[in-house]
């Protein structure tokens, strides 16, 4: 097993954990203080990958086989894992007047509605990853 956890913090990260998310490769456990824990190919999971992400405040979190996405209350979303297949948001991505309601996704791409009903859509381009 691979974790993306430091070696101090392993006695208390497997605690308090409220739901716990998967994909084809990786786990991703929601903790009640809305932090996150991964493990598994850490490719895949290592939320620590990204610098951007403020380990904080999410409210669900989604995958597809490749790639899991978090949703903090604020309706803003954070990415990680393959970049291909929906573990980048796309650079267009803009929430701050438009927060996301809502995230589905399927093998290989992910869907997002937000609060004034459109739709964004990323990940691999024949699995829905474009609206074009």
């Amino acid at each position: 097993m691979t974790t993306s956890t430091k070696p101090e913090d392993t006695a208390n990260t497997y605690r308090r954990i409220d739901k716990i998310f998967g994909n084809g490769q990786a786990f991703v456990a929601l903790k009640s203080d809305g932090t996150l824990v991964s493990w598994g190919n850490e490719l895949f999971s290592a939320i620590e990958q990204n610098q951007d992400i403020r380990n904080e405040d999410f409210v669900t979190i989604h995958s597809n086989e490749y790639a899991f996405v978090g949703r903090r209350s604020d309706g803003t979303l954070i990415a990680w894992g393959d970049e291909r297949y929906g573990g980048k948001l796309p650079a267009e991505y803009d929430y701050s007047s438009n927060p996301i309601k809502g995230v589905v996704a399927n093998e290989k791409a992910f869907a997002a509605w937000r609060q004034d009903g459109s739709v964004m859509v990323w990940g691999d381009k024949l699995h829905g990853g474009s609206l074009a």
